[in-house]
C-alpha cells in the first residue's frame, strides 16, 4: 500500500510519513486508540477520494523519468528523488 500511496495519494502519505511503512500492520494484534485514529484517517481518506483516479489516454503513453539530487545545506546530507510518468500521469 505504501508504494502505491506514495505514487498517487498525498493524503495517505501524510499519515505514513509520520510513521514507518508497516506501523499499522505491526500493531494490528493490539491496537491502541492512536492506531485506531490513524486507521480511521486512512480509511476515511480512501473513502472520500475513491472516485479520484489517474486517466491514461492511449494517444500519449510515453514513459518519462525525471530525477534530481542535491546536497541539503541545512541538514548536511544528500537528498535525491525521482518521478516516473506514463503519459501525463505520475505512476511512481
Amino acid at each position: 500500500m505504501r508504494r502505491s500511496a506514495a505514487s498517487t495519494s498525498c493524503g495517505v502519505c501524510y499519515t505514513q510519513r509520520h510513521t514507518d511503512p508497516c506501523y499499522l500492520a505491526r500493531h494490528s494484534m493490539k491496537p491502541t486508540a492512536k492506531h485506531w485514529f490513524l486507521l480511521d484517517h486512512v480509511v476515511g481518506y480512501l473513502l472520500k477520494t475513491r472516485s479520484h483516479g489517474i486517466c491514461l489516454l492511449p494517444t500519449s503513453l510515453a514513459l518519462s523519468l525525471w530525477s534530481d539530487a542535491g546536497w541539503g545545506w541545512d541538514l548536511k546530507r544528500s537528498q535525491s528523488g525521482f518521478i516516473l510518468k506514463l503519459g501525463d500521469a505520475p505512476i511512481h
